[in-house]
């Protein structure tokens, strides 16, 4: 039975974000926050090149351990709408949910110029997440002639809405360590 309610609330998870978060907070026993299990995950610190208007970075993580039955995971983080924005779609399954994952992402809305990306992603078959490396990959895009001096952080949101897995009993954990990133436009 698991097997087939695990999909659908996933699908819940994305269609109604941050739906564990405030579940587990209601008391109710069937889910939980449990102490995390990954080390780190680590969103890109990059430079781009001023040739390059659309690039692909990868968020990565620790060894992730497939005994702890991750099959999902949810997080929002903020950027610079003046210096980077994302295609569509903004994120892309890869590295170790690179298999039969669902990864989604959206703009929030809002007025800017500091906007939220909200990812969600789940198993589509129940398999765990297991490994290091690539989570998944964001789709950006370089904003016109931006000044070189011109960066943007990438910071994870603080509670609820932080980064946090989601295991295969519908318990949520963070990872011990969940590392901020930038993008920095390099002039001619």
């Amino acid at each position: 039975m698991k097997k087939f309610f695990l999909p659908l609330f996933s699908l819940a998870i994305c269609a109604f974000s941050g739906a564990i978060t405030v579940h587990a907070q209601s008391g109710d026993a069937s889910s939980k926050d449990i102490p995390g299990t990954v080390a780190t995950v680590s969103l890109p610190d990059v430079t781009v090149d001023s040739s390059k208007n659309d690039f692909v970075v990868a968020v990565t993580t620790s060894a992730v351990d497939a005994k702890n039955k991750l099959v999902g995971f949810q997080g929002d983080f903020t950027f610079d709408e003046r210096v980077v924005t994302f295609q569509s779609p903004p994120v892309q399954k890869a590295g170790i949910t690179g298999g039969n994952w669902n990864v989604s992402g959206n703009v929030l809305p809002g007025t800017g110029p500091i906007r939220t990306l909200r990812i969600s992603a789940f198993s589509l078959d129940f398999a765990v997440l297991s490994g290091s490396g690539t989570l998944f990959e964001l789709r950006m895009a370089r904003v016109g002639n931006v000044d070189k001096s011109k960066s943007t952080r990438l910071l994870w949101a603080a509670p609820p809405d932080h980064f946090f897995f989601i295991d295969a009993d519908l318990n949520t954990q963070k990872p011990i360590k969940a590392t901020p990133g930038s993008v920095a436009p390099r002039g001619k």
